[in-house]
């Protein structure tokens, strides 16, 4: 499943639990509200006439169905005006390949067992698996705590983009400020976490008078639109990407566990040129420089090299590279076929 990833099953004669889950997700006015109340982190299971919640509803949880999650999202919610702490999981069924999401109130975690779960398949076959002749396709592979710098190599029609006869490598940074959580995890669930995992759209540019992100173009990479794997794994896509033993991998499943939990805004920029966001980042070990975003996957100062490479891709348009005028936001031209893949390395 991957590193710090766990897998919660309840003890035999344990009949069931409960559990908040998150239903009616996927819309763009239901990513708002959910992603309003968790940024609070003050939510309702039920209304003012004690009717279940639209999107926060308490259900049960069977002996036969377990839990994936990482016990390090663990997180202080107000629910129904009483502070706890619960944990973020995806409940996987591999059958019909379909997931549900939810919150577990940590105290829960006494009426089962939990064990380390291994990614079926490790991050180096994954980047190596897609031959797909139509796709362009981004990595992105990170160290799991994120403190340093991941590795970004694109992969176009099958084949390795390459630069003086080697794979091209970009150094990109994809560590939040941590202004909310632990300072000293890699969070990636709510607003203002890490980048999450998982396989994104390249849903198009933005180009706005707005220099924290830089003085060029940056990438939509979540769109307001539900993951490649929400609620359900589009298998056909997906096979075109990474092996259907992944399927059931946690890693492809959180970046929709965060969708669920209303995470969104999340981009692909360059490096801060507004002097109101410095670029204050270090990382320990390379010392390289960077501005530690509110998710993103941050550039530094390579974002018009990139912008350039999926431009010649078709990727993007040339429009969509100009920085003449600034044009809001443009939709990407082939967006059936521009991926991003963000995994820790494993």
């Amino acid at each position: 499943m991957g590193l710090g990833v766990e897998k919660f099953c309840l003890h035999q004669d344990v009949s069931h639990l409960e559990a908040i889950m998150i239903r009616n997700a996927g819309s763009k006015d239901a990513l708002r509200e959910i992603g309003l109340q968790m940024e609070k982190g003050e939510i309702q299971t039920f209304t003012d006439n004690n009717s279940p919640e639209k999107y926060f509803i308490v259900e049960q949880i069977q002996t036969k169905d377990c839990l994936y999650l990482k016990s390090d999202e663990s997180m202080m919610l107000k629910v129904n005006n009483k502070i706890q702490k619960f944990i973020p999981f995806v409940m996987i069924q591999p059958k019909n390949l379909t997931a549900e999401y939810g919150l577990l109130l940590a105290s829960e975690l006494s009426k089962g067992a939990l064990s380390n779960v291994n990614q079926s398949i490790s991050s180096h076959d994954i980047v190596e698996y897609s031959k797909d002749d139509k796709a362009t396709i981004i990595y992105v592979v990170c160290p799991p705590d994120r403190n340093e710098l991941c590795t970004l190599t694109i992969k176009h029609r099958g084949q390795w983009y390459k630069e003086n006869g080697k794979v091209f490598e970009m150094k990109v940074l994809a560590r939040s400020r941590r202004e909310r959580g632990d300072q000293n995890k890699s969070q990636r669930l709510r607003k203002d976490g890490d980048t999450p995992q998982g396989i994104y759209h390249l849903w198009g540019t933005l180009y706005t008078q707005d220099f924290k992100f830089g003085a060029q173009p940056r990438i939509d990479i979540d769109g307001m639109q539900p993951p490649l794997a929400f609620k359900h794994v589009h298998s056909a896509n997906l096979l075109r990407i990474i092996p259907k033993e992944a399927f059931i991998d946690y890693w492809l499943h959180e970046f929709s566990l965060a969708f669920a939990l209303g995470r969104y805004l999340l981009r692909i920029h360059d490096n801060s040129v507004d002097p109101q966001f410095p670029d204050t980042y270090t990382t320990p070990q390379t010392q390289q420089i960077f501005r530690a975003s509110a998710g993103c996957i941050n550039t530094g100062n390579q974002m018009k090299k990139l912008l350039q490479i999926l431009q010649s891709f078709d990727v993007v348009s040339k429009k969509q590279t100009s920085t003449k005028n600034f044009y809001g936001r443009l939709d990407s031209p082939n967006l059936q076929n521009s991926f991003l893949v963000v995994i820790d390395q494993s």
